[in-house]
């Protein structure tokens, strides 16, 4: 049979009582009993909440958090026991289990890191799980100088970053080392198309010269006079 009080309910079994089916009695009294040991439940156990679901747990220490901060965990859910009323709450214990030995920002909040175990004498009751109330976020500066640290103890890892240091600074040498010939090859190019504009001026203003000395002294004449049929000119050879 089972009996409800307080939000409380019971189930009890009872085997070998008196009855007619089995002893031949006309009382059961197995319901006599049953009612007795309900009770006897009621007036000496309870419902106990030990965890509410968003209740702080516990907190934990994050390597290389922003401002120290610390990882707070929350319960996911929620767990509740049927305990003896007069048990002490000292003798309730709450033993955590993290998901990690060690942890590290950045650390999302909601991440699971862990469950809570609720104990009683060494026995475990029940067990809720535990997740991160906020964000914890990281120190950048703390974090490069603590990886800098670690990579300089380790021989390997030195010559490691020796060596990515080195590629990183032929790479950028090899950049700069482009930009500049390409600029000192647009310079020339830009030198070489003045220089030839000015050969080119050069040749046309010395054509423009040899055309102008060539011209025959009649010409010459002609168009200092002007087109006057009053002169005539006679040019001699002072040769002959």
């Amino acid at each position: 049979s089972t009996a409800e009080k307080n939000g409380v309910r019971l189930l009890a079994v009872l085997l070998g009582c008196g009855g007619p089916m089995n002893t031949g009695e006309e009382h059961y009294g197995n319901f006599t009993g049953t009612i007795r040991l309900y009770d006897w439940g009621f007036q000496n156990f309870s419902k106990r909440q030990i965890i509410r679901r968003g209740e702080v747990v516990t907190s934990l220490p994050v390597q290389y958090a922003k401002d120290n901060r610390a990882a707070v965990l929350c319960a996911v859910d929620s767990t509740e026991l049927l305990l003896p009323k007069e048990m002490d709450e000292n003798e309730i214990h709450i033993a955590i289990d993290p998901e990690y030995k060690e942890l590290e920002a950045p650390i999302a909040a909601g991440t699971l890191l862990g469950k809570a175990r609720v104990e009683i004498n060494g026995q475990t009751y029940a067990s809720v799980r535990l997740a991160t109330a906020s964000a914890v976020e990281r120190d950048t500066g703390r974090f490069l100088r603590a990886k800098f640290e670690e990579q300089m103890t380790d021989p390997i890892k030195l010559l490691i970053a020796l060596a990515a240091v080195i590629a990183f600074v032929v790479i950028i040498l090899q950049i700069l080392g482009g930009q500049i010939r390409r600029r000192r090859r647009r310079e020339a190019e830009e030198e070489e198309l003045l220089r030839q504009a000015q050969e080119e001026e050069e040749r046309s203003s010395r054509s423009s010269r040899r055309d102008e000395s060539d011209e025959s002294p009649r010409r010459r004449a002609k168009n200092f006079i002007g087109d006057d049929d009053d002169f005539e000119f006679e040019f001699l050879d002072l040769d002959d």
